[in-house]
Formats: C-alpha cells, sequence, structure tokens
C-alpha cells in the first residue's frame, strides 16, 4: 500500500474523514471534510500518521536542510 493510502486509511479509520456537504470557512462547499482532533481518540491511527510524517520529514531533510517545523492548530 502507498502512503498516500495508508494516510487516507489512517484519517478514515479514525473517524477523521467525513463525507456529506460542508461549507468551509471559505465559503465554499466540499464533499469532505478531515476533522484532524477525531485522531486523537485513535491512539494506532494517532501513531501511524505520526510515524508515516517522520518518515517524510527525514526523506526530506536527507536532500535539504531544515530550520523549523510548524503545524496548524487542531481547533
Amino acid at each position: 500500500m502507498d502512503v498516500t493510502s495508508e494516510v487516507a486509511g489512517a484519517l478514515y479509520d479514525s473517524g477523521c474523514l467525513k463525507f456529506g456537504t460542508f461549507r468551509l470557512k471559505s465559503g465554499v462547499l466540499s464533499p469532505y471534510y478531515i476533522d484532524l482532533a477525531s485522531v486523537l481518540s485513535s491512539p494506532k491511527d494517532l501513531c501511524k500518521l505520526a510515524d508515516m510524517s517522520s518518515q517524510r520529514v527525514k526523506q526530506i531533510a536527507a536532500k535539504d536542510r531544515i530550520d523549523k517545523l510548524a503545524t496548524i492548530e487542531l481547533k
């Protein structure tokens, strides 16, 4: 399974990936919504996402210098 499929699976399994009609802050309607706060209640999926993220950071760091990392707020 490729990384994209693994990330999507972890988001879906943890309940983060929701399907329906959602109005985003921009006013645009979206057929899906990702609520990252939900992953906190699924330790297995949280660990999987954290591991995949750290692997990606390591891949980037092997090629390019990384001075800082930043994330967005959950809510």
